[in-house]
């Protein structure tokens, strides 16, 4: 068999038209004003409402809170649970935070009397 004796399977494709587009605009706009007469909402983004940036979690007079991680041994563990608890703390950043000024009001004390 040669070229020109194979059937072309694609000739009686010839008589298949594109559909026209409008037909399709229509289509879509009506489905458009049926959703919003139904009040659907819609998949696509909105336009007309403007980008507010949120306000990120936390944000008050103080400044954000880190976290500090230490290895220390068991028994110094437990002294610092065992001062917090004492104290009323509740939060062991508040401890912390009383220690640091406690040493360092110790260090100037300890500067002024020299």
């Amino acid at each position: 068999m040669t070229d020109t004796d194979r059937p072309n399977p694609f000739a009686q494709l010839g008589r298949f038209k594109p559909k026209e587009s409008d037909v399709n605009t229509a289509i879509s706009s009506d489905i458009d004003a049926i959703a919003s007469a139904s009040k659907w909402p819609s998949r696509e983004a909105s336009v007309d409402k403007p980008v507010h940036a949120r306000r990120p979690f936390g944000t008050s007079a103080e400044p954000p809170k880190v976290q500090f991680n230490i290895r220390v041994d068991d028994a110094d563990k437990e002294r610092f649970y065992r001062i917090a608890e004492e104290r009323g703390i509740q939060k062991l950043g508040v401890l912390f935070k009383q220690c640091l000024d406690a040493l360092e009001k110790a260090d100037r004390d300890s500067v002024e009397n020299q």
